[in-house]
C-alpha cells in the first residue's frame, strides 16, 4: 500500500497529525511524497480569501455520490417542479442586503462563491461550517426552495473550528458521513412517502447486517405481508436456527415487526416506518 492510500484514502491525516506522528525529517519525507499525489486531486476552496483546499478522496466522491442517489434527497430535489430562477446579481444583491441587515462582515468571495459553485453539498458545508448563527444558511435555502433541509444540517455534528485551517478534507468528510448517515435515518423514520433505502444506504448504516439481510428487506418489505423464519431460511439457504437470529436482529433494528398468528410468529413492515 502507498503512503498516499494508507494515510488519505484508508484513513485521512492532515499535515500536522502525520507530523505529530512522524516528527522531524522523516514525517516531512513522508508528507512531501503524499502531497505529490494529493495536490492533483486539490481543489481550492475560494470563498474565504485565503489558501483552503479539499482533497477530493475516493470516499469523499464516494459518499457524495450515494448521498446524490439516496431517494430522500432526489425526493426533495425533484419535488421542486420549477426551480425558482433568479438572476445572478439579484441573487448576490439579496444575500449582501441580508448580511448588512444583520450586521454580519460577509466576505465578497463567498458570496461568489455560492453563486458559481455547482457543488451543492459543498456550499452547504461551507455555510454549515463557518456561518454566524446559521442565519445565511437559513437565507441560502430559503432562496434556493431547500428550507426543509435546515434542520437537518444543523442538527449535524461537525469538526472541530476550521476557520484557521488551510486543509479542509477532514471537516468536510465528517460533515458528508453525518449528512449521509441523517439522510438514511430520516428514510427509517419517514412515513407513507414511498421513500425506501437502497442496498447501499442500508449497508451504510446498518454495518452490522450481512448480505442476505439486506437483500431479503429490499424484496420483502410489502405493506400487509407476512413473512415467516422458514420464508427467511429458504430464501438465504441457511439454517432454521441462523435465519431466526438474523430475521430477529433485522427486527431488531425496527425493520419488522414481530407478530403472533395462530401458535406461529410472523414479521411484517407495518408499523415499522
Amino acid at each position: 500500500m502507498s503512503l498516499y492510500d494508507q494515510y488519505s484514502e484508508q484513513e485521512y491525516y492532515t499535515k500536522k497529525k502525520l507530523l505529530s506522528l512522524n516528527p522531524g525529517v522523516v514525517g516531512e519525507c513522508m508528507y512531501q511524497e503524499i502531497w505529490a499525489i494529493r495536490k492533483l486531486f486539490l481543489m481550492p476552496i475560494e470563498a474565504f480569501n485565503k489558501k483552503q483546499y479539499i482533497i477530493m478522496t475516493k470516499k469523499i466522491n464516494e459518499l457524495m455520490i450515494h448521498i446524490l442517489e439516496t431517494k430522500l434527497y432526489k425526493h426533495t430535489y425533484e419535488s421542486k417542479v420549477e426551480y425558482r430562477q433568479m438572476e445572478y446579481h439579484h441573487k448576490q444583491d439579496a444575500l449582501l442586503r441580508l448580511a448588512s441587515e444583520l450586521n454580519i462582515y460577509i466576505p465578497y468571495e463567498l458570496v461568489q462563491f455560492l453563486y458559481r459553485t455547482n457543488a451543492l453539498l459543498l456550499k452547504l458545508y461551507i455555510l454549515r461550517v463557518f456561518s454566524h448563527e446559521n442565519k445565511l444558511l437559513y437565507f441560502y435555502l430559503k432562496q434556493n426552495d431547500r428550507l426543509e433541509w435546515y434542520e437537518m444540517i444543523i442538527g449535524l455534528n461537525t469538526v472541530e473550528e476550521t476557520s484557521v485551517e488551510l486543509d479542509l478534507t477532514s471537516s468536510f468528510l465528517s460533515f458528508l458521513v453525518s449528512f449521509y448517515l441523517k439522510i438514511c435515518e430520516m428514510m427509517v423514520l419517514s412515513n407513507g412517502d414511498d421513500i425506501q433505502l437502497t442496498y447501499n444506504e442500508i449497508q451504510f448504516r446498518y454495518p452490522q447486517l450481512n448480505e442476505n439481510q439486506i437483500h431479503f428487506y429490499l424484496t420483502h418489505n410489502h405493506s400487509q405481508q407476512y413473512y415467516t423464519i422458514q420464508n427467511f431460511k429458504q430464501y438465504t439457504n441457511i439454517s432454521y436456527e441462523s435465519a431466526r437470529k438474523q430475521l430477529d436482529m433485522l427486527m431488531q433494528l425496527k425493520f419488522y415487526n414481530r407478530i403472533k398468528i395462530g401458535k406461529k410468529y410472523v414479521y411484517t413492515t407495518d408499523g415499522c416506518k
